[in-house]
């Protein structure tokens, strides 16, 4: 069965010059080398900030994506890169029992999948939440 990707917030708006980022909460094991993908941007984690509770040093447009400002409360997705389907967007047959993780985020397009009753299904363009 799949993991569920972690979620929380980034509570305060971000610009996308910003290398420290603040979660409204960090989930278990977070670490160095752990993605947070927030609208269409990934963020690679490099280290904790230590005078600063859920607040994280990480390398901004990470894996070829855009720097980009967030709004307050954007959700965020976080967890190891293991986690994330770098490179295609999928479509067809979804069998979540093989999947790593879900939902299944294509990190270069920022297009997030997810299984629907065994097909996928798309739930966000490039970061956006979309019903399609």
């Amino acid at each position: 069965m799949a993991a569920a990707l972690a979620t929380t917030t980034i509570p305060s708006a971000t610009t996308s010059m910003q290398n420290k980022v603040t979660l409204a909460a960090s989930p278990t094991g977070l670490a160095k080398g752990w993605l947070i993908v927030a609208d269409a941007e990934c963020m690679l984690v490099q280290a904790p900030v230590a005078t600063a509770a859920n607040t994280w040093q990480v390398l901004r447009g990470y894996h070829g994506t855009p720097a980009t400002a967030h709004k307050a409360a954007v959700s965020v997705y976080v967890g190891p890169p293991s986690y994330f389907w770098a490179q295609f967007n999928r479509s067809g047959a979804c069998n979540a029992a093989t999947e790593i993780a879900l939902p299944s985020i294509n990190l270069r397009a920022g297009n997030h999948f997810n299984d629907n009753s065994g097909e996928w299904q798309q739930t966000k363009i490039n970061g956006v939440s979309s019903v399609l």
